[in-house]
């Protein structure tokens, strides 16, 4: 929709105001000045003023994206909503990958990669390895974030790794080599999105060099926080002026009332 259908929009919703509505929400029933104020405000003559802000409501609407992670929290002790290939399991809430799973070739398949695309990130031979995946539709600012800890079971040069895609976009988390032998890490990563659209996120751990000692990975919270449309930000700046002003125009005339008194 064009910002001149908006205003078209906003002109009409005006030009048909009666009643300011904002002024009977949060009101407390048998409460002398707050139904005062309310009287007040559906007699002001800001009422234009409230309509153009529900016009801009009516437009827009007053929710974010719908850009959302299902059962991110694995709380359902499975993978609902989630794909899964190699070794995989969910416990006390959490998704547990193991890097005993299914080949390469297949894996970089499952999660729609690149051949040789796991090889490249670490710069080593991948064997196998397993992964989750769930699809998502994302905005421009959105957020991913996810908790995750790596277990390395090895030791170099056996160079096991868990990584994350964004597509066919691969990042790796930690390896041996970074953690150290039998080592561990655990943190929580973001991830800003820079065009939106419809994304497969994928998380995986893989062996590198052999089909020994098993490393692992797991994952929890993971979300996407949206971004509020500016549309949407420019309506709760409204809104928030409005209900100053109408509260300081209740106020004054409440002064002079007294005065006269």
């Amino acid at each position: 929709m064009t910002r001149f259908q908006v205003r078209r929009k906003l002109r009409k919703a005006c030009s048909k105001a009666k009643y300011v509505a904002l002024g009977t929400v949060g009101m407390g029933q048998g409460n002398a000045t707050n139904m005062a104020f309310s009287t007040f405000v559906k007699r002001s003559t800001m009422k234009a003023g409230a309509f153009s802000l529900i016009g801009v409501a009516s437009v827009v609407g007053v929710s974010p994206s719908q850009a959302a992670v299902v059962n991110g929290d694995f709380e359902t002790g499975d993978f609902t909503a989630w794909e899964t290939i190699g070794d995989t399991s969910v416990s006390n809430g959490q998704a547990f990958l193991s890097s005993n799973g299914i080949d390469k070739t297949n894996l970089q398949t499952f999660l729609g990669l690149n051949p040789e695309s796991l090889d490249a990130l670490n710069n080593i031979n991948v064997t196998i390895g397993s992964a989750i995946k769930q699809t998502v539709t994302v905005n421009t600012g959105d957020i991913l974030t996810f908790d995750w800890v790596f277990k390395a079971e090895d030791y170099l040069p056996f160079d096991d790794f868990s990584f994350y895609t964004i597509g066919s976009s691969i990042y790796k988390l930690a390896d041996v080599s970074t953690v150290g032998d039998y080592g561990q890490k655990e943190s929580t990563t973001s991830f800003s999105v820079q065009s939106p659209g419809t994304y497969t996120i994928g998380f995986g751990v893989v062996n590198a060099l052999d089909f020994g000692l098993s490393s692992n990975l797991k994952i929890d919270n993971v979300k996407v926080k949206p971004v509020p449309e500016p549309l949407t930000i420019l309506g709760s700046l409204a809104a928030g002026s409005f209900g100053v002003a109408l509260r300081r125009k209740y106020n004054k005339q409440e002064q002079k009332e007294t005065a006269k008194v």
